[in-house]
C-alpha cells in the first residue's frame, strides 16, 4: 500500500501563479521517480485557495506558502489562513514558505528554522 504525503499548497491573492503550477509540477515529477525507483509512497498534491474550506485538507503533511506577486496580502493574512497554518502545524505538517510567504508563517506564531 502507498503511504501518501500530503501536501498543500496555498493560493492565497497575489500568489506568484508560476510558483503554485511550478510546485505541483515539481511534486507530480517527483512522484515519476518514485514510482520508477519503486518507492512506497506518493506525494498528493492539492492547491488551496484562501476562500475555499480547509477542511478537507486538515490531515496535511506539508503545507506551502509560495511568493507573492503583487499587493500586500502577507501583511494582513485571513485569519482562516493563519488558523489553517496553526492547526495543521499543531498536527505535524510541516510548514514551508518562499520569499513573502515567510511573513505569513511568522504570523501564525508557528515559524521555525531547522538547519
Amino acid at each position: 500500500m502507498t503511504s501518501p504525503i500530503r501536501t498543500v499548497i496555498i493560493d492565497y491573492p497575489n500568489a506568484l501563479q508560476s510558483a503554485v503550477q511550478g510546485l505541483k509540477e515539481l511534486f507530480l515529477i517527483a512522484n515519476k521517480i518514485i514510482i520508477d525507483s519503486q518507492f512506497d509512497m506518493q506525494f498528493t498534491v492539492s492547491v488551496v485557495q484562501t476562500d475555499s474550506e480547509f477542511g478537507r485538507h486538515s490531515q496535511s503533511d506539508i503545507v506551502i506558502l509560495p511568493p507573492n506577486f503583487d499587493g500586500h496580502y502577507y501583511r494582513a493574512p485571513e485569519p482562516e489562513v493563519l488558523q489553517f497554518l496553526h492547526d495543521a502545524h499543531n498536527k505535524g505538517a510541516v510548514l514551508c514558505s518562499a520569499c513573502a510567504g515567510s511573513f505569513i508563517l511568522a504570523k501564525t506564531g508557528q515559524f521555525y528554522a531547522k538547519i
